[in-house]
């Protein structure tokens, strides 16, 4: 400032001011290529999550019809050792062995079905962990869902995250306190999905949104479940009442 103040014209303070401008212009280009590398990261992120998602409900699909496989393959087998089980009238033996191959033949029957696959498939898995988990799993989805405006690899983003997080969120307590409740509806030209579950801890920052209490966990799924349903123009949101943790989710119907 005493160099301008001595000087009769201005050039000295044109040139600050330029290198400011162009120092300024520098940081703000360095800014937006971090800000667009970290967007990109999140975005690689949630595709891995995705491609981790859908492998593993196609995993549980390929079990489920090698067991079919199986099954069809040795079902003249099977019938085979049941005409020899009657004709030697050993009938609580062949009533026995009825029992057990119903038995296999139940594990391949969907629980839940639905004219949505993917949001049957979806379902389903989470049934079947839920159950391995000891985990109380009700499910209340209208038949007639209007779901065709959002994508498969969407609506897996939205519900597997949510349910998954739910699940999860259960083992931590005791088998008696476990419990998951699914809804889906639509009322006029939303589609609703409402998620509650039981849980021990939940982590809740000073402006009111939640994080995930897991070890090393990034809190990649709920940001997953965010940007996927503003994408259709939705909303989620999440609250805690007492000792349950509720998620809800409200998508418009697309034509």
């Amino acid at each position: 400032m005493g160099i301008i103040f001595e000087e009769t014209n201005a050039t000295p303070l044109i040139i600050i001011l330029v290198v400011y401008l162009l120092v300024d212009i520098y940081i703000a280009y360095l800014l937006h290529r971090t800000s667009k590398i970290a967007l990109l990261e999140m975005q690689l992120k949630l595709i891995h999550e995705q491609v981790n998602m859908q492998s593993e409900l196609y995993s549980e699909l390929s079990d489920k019809h090698r067991h079919s496989a199986i099954i069809s393959h040795d079902i003249k087998k099977h019938i085979t050792a049941l005409e020899g089980l009657i004709d030697r009238n050993h009938i609580d033996s062949a009533s026995q062995y009825i029992g057990q191959l119903n038995q296999e033949l139940d594990k391949l029957a969907p629980q839940f079905k639905h004219n949505n696959s993917v949001l049957a498939v979806i379902v389903n898995h989470n049934l079947a962990k839920a159950a391995k988990l000891k985990i109380d799993f009700a499910v209340d989805i209208e038949e007639t869902l209007p779901t065709e405006f959002v994508a498969d690899m969407d609506l897996t983003t939205i519900l597997a995250n949510v349910l998954d997080n739910a699940v999860e969120a259960c083992v931590e307590l005791s088998e008696e306190k476990r419990f998951v409740k699914l809804v889906v509806t639509h009322i006029h030209t939303y589609v609703l999905i409402n998620v509650s579950n039981s849980f021990k801890q939940v982590l809740q920052y000073p402006n009111g949104s939640f994080a995930s209490t897991k070890t090393n966990h990034g809190g990649i799924g709920l940001t997953g479940i965010k940007t996927t349903v503003e994408k259709y123009d939705g909303s989620f949101d999440v609250e805690v009442k007492k000792d349950v943790f509720i998620a809800k989710i409200t998508l418009p119907v697309r034509k």
